[in-house]
C-alpha cells in the first residue's frame, strides 16, 4: 500500500534524527506526527506547546492530554503576543510562526534536541498571504 510505504518513509528519516522537539499544537498533523516520532524515537521525542492569548486554552488542555496518553514529554511555552502583528499586518501569520519557532529552537538547543519538527504539509502553503 502506497499510504504504509509513506510511513516507512517517515519513520526511517525520524529514526535517523536521533532526538527531536515537536511543535505541537494538538491538532491532527502535528499529532501524527508526535505519534510517529515517539514510534520511532521511543522517549527521546518532547513535545512542546505555544499558549498565547490568541489560542483557546481548551487547546493547550488537548494537547497536554495527547501527550501524556502517548508517555511524551511535554512542555508549554509562554509566548506573549508580538509587537509586529499588533497592528494586524497582511503577514502576520509569517511574523507569528517565525517568532515562535525562534522560541522553540533556542528552548531545543539549550535542552540539546538537534531538531525541531513540525506538522505542516503542503496544504498550509496555500493559506500563506490570505488570513
Amino acid at each position: 500500500m502506497l499510504g504504509n510505504e509513506k510511513f516507512l518513509q517517515l519513520y526511517n528519516y525520524l529514526k535517523n534524527l536521533d532526538r527531536v522537539m515537536v511543535a505541537f499544537s494538538g491538532g491532527v498533523d502535528s499529532t501524527f506526527l508526535l505519534k510517529a516520532a515517539k514510534d520511532a524515537l521511543g522517549k527521546k521525542v518532547k513535545a512542546v506547546t505555544i499558549r498565547a492569548p490568541y489560542i483557546q486554552s481548551w487547546e493547550i488542555e488537548e494537547a497536554l492530554q495527547t501527550s501524556k496518553e502517548l508517555g511524551i514529554a511535554h512542555e508549554i511555552i509562554e509566548a506573549p503576543i508580538i509587537d509586529e502583528i499588533r497592528n494586524n499586518p497582511a503577514n502576520r501569520c509569517y511574523l507569528c510562526k517565525k517568532a515562535i519557532f525562534s522560541m522553540i529552537k533556542s528552548i531545543a538547543e539549550r535542552q540539546q534536541f538537534p531538531f525541531v519538527i513540525d506538522g505542516s504539509n503542503y496544504d498550509d502553503t496555500r493559506t500563506i498571504g490570505r488570513d
